[in-house]
């Protein structure tokens, strides 16, 4: 995998919420390489009530639960795009993630992106600004329909070479 979550990390968030009286649900996608099951077990004993679902899915409900949810939330300690992450802003959803990696090139200036160590509090921000709506990220810049033919044309310019 190209990334490198920090499940502990998640699990302490997730464990803030519940201590502060927020309301939340979650679903946990992923793979267990990605988020180890003793971690996944553990968020799913303390907080059973909340979670809707856990992953894997196969691809259509992986996208019923995207499509679904309201904010995306990324602890990584490493990304090299984050395909998820614009699959989850295409419909729509709030993100909470860190100020590093792909992510400003992929939500513009202005969208909050947290500081090292600021996961736990930007999480419980986005939560309670849940109810404040929010303004989709166009991420259409990254479909295939428009990307297809800037790949051409790098393919074209290497084969002409």
């Amino acid at each position: 995998m190209g990334q490198r979550q920090e499940p502990e990390v998640f699990a302490r968030a997730l464990d803030r919420l519940a201590e502060r009286g927020l309301d939340f649900r979650l679903v946990l996608a992923g793979q267990d390489a990605v988020e180890p099951s003793s971690i996944r077990a553990d968020i799913r004993l303390r907080h059973g009530d909340r979670v809707l679902a856990a992953g894997p899915f196969d691809v259509d409900s992986y996208r019923n639960w995207v499509r679904r949810s309201d904010i995306v939330a990324s602890c990584t300690s490493h990304e090299f795009f984050g395909i998820a992450v614009v699959e989850a802003l295409a419909a729509g959803c709030r993100p909470v993630l860190p100020d590093g990696f792909s992510y400003p090139e992929i939500v513009p200036s202005g969208v909050d992106l947290y500081e090292p160590g600021r996961f736990g509090s930007a999480l419980a921000d986005a939560v309670i600004r849940f109810a404040d709506g929010f303004d989709p990220i166009d991420v259409r810049r990254f479909g295939w329909s428009v990307r297809i033919d800037e790949y051409d044309s790098l393919i074209d310019g290497l084969s002409a070479g």
